[in-house]
């Protein structure tokens, strides 16, 4: 993805913004640029729901070994990644995902309420 900006005129016009099964398929440089144009376009106190993978979690880690991913179409980052990148946005963490073997995305990826 080149172009990780939003239309001009959108500054601070939502109260909430979700993003799921997107940035799976993001490096952390392009999620960088996202989290900062998410931070844009959100009321002050508005929250972002992001959904990413995580190399920490069970079924991250087998992903991750596996040979599906070596065609890069799943990137795959950590919770403390993501967590660092949402900090230098100027956003704070609200709620995170734990691991549940009763789930398959929590099982797998990192998921988390962020607010500006």
């Amino acid at each position: 993805m080149e172009n990780s900006e939003f239309e001009a005129g959108l500054g601070e016009k939502f109260d909430f913004i979700y993003s799921f099964d997107v940035f799976v398929h993001l490096d952390l440089p392009t999620i960088w640029k996202y989290l900062n144009s998410i931070y844009k376009i959100l009321n002050k106190g508005g929250r972002a729901f992001i959904h990413t993978s995580s190399i920490t979690t069970p079924n991250g880690w087998t992903r991750f070994c596996s040979k599906a991913d070596s065609e890069q179409l799943y990137y795959t980052t950590s919770p403390e990644a993501i967590k660092w990148l949402i900090e230098k946005a100027q956003m704070t963490v609200i709620k995170e995902s734990m691991p549940d073997g009763n789930n398959f995305y929590l099982e797998r990826d990192y998921l988390v309420v962020i607010q500006k």
